[in-house]
């Protein structure tokens, strides 16, 4: 059976790396577990790094011994991180234009497109608006 691809963005990311304040957890254990045990792919565009540590920094305030633990753990995860090309700017750019979703927002919906797979969002509010893009709601994940 061949693997399944993805692309997944910050809010399934952060919950594999603090707990706290997070919900459908089962879910994102459960994506875990598929990824660990190499049974998906997980894709997402480098600029989740940025968002991870500013999630880590603004959000959940963690102190700089426990970030660069969390830091540490992140980097071990077995993701694929594509990088942001000239080109792909500008077509992630039409799209957040388009819709009127954030550079970022679009970012992840460019790549699932591009890849012509599914993107996993815990926040789907902005990216179910793009046409031809299989989003699933993490709380969806099986």
């Amino acid at each position: 059976m061949p693997k399944s691809h993805f692309v997944l963005d910050s809010s399934v990311i952060i919950k594999w790396l603090n707990r706290i304040d997070e919900e459908n957890l089962t879910y994102s254990d459960r994506l875990l577990d598929h990824l660990e045990k190499r049974k998906i792919t997980v894709v997402t565009p480098v600029l989740v790094k940025f968002e991870i540590g500013n999630a880590l920094l603004k959000g959940k305030k963690l102190l700089i011994p426990e970030a660069i633990d969390v830091l540490d753990a992140f980097y071990k995860l077995p993701l694929q991180f594509i990088d942001l090309e000239s080109a792909t700017a500008k077509n992630i750019y039409e799209i957040a234009y388009s819709y009127n979703i954030t550079f970022y927002d679009a970012a992840f919906i460019q790549l699932a497109q591009q890849l012509d797979c599914p993107l996993i969002t815990a926040n789907p509010k902005h990216q179910q608006k793009f046409p031809g893009v299989k989003v699933i709601p993490l709380f969806k994940y099986r």
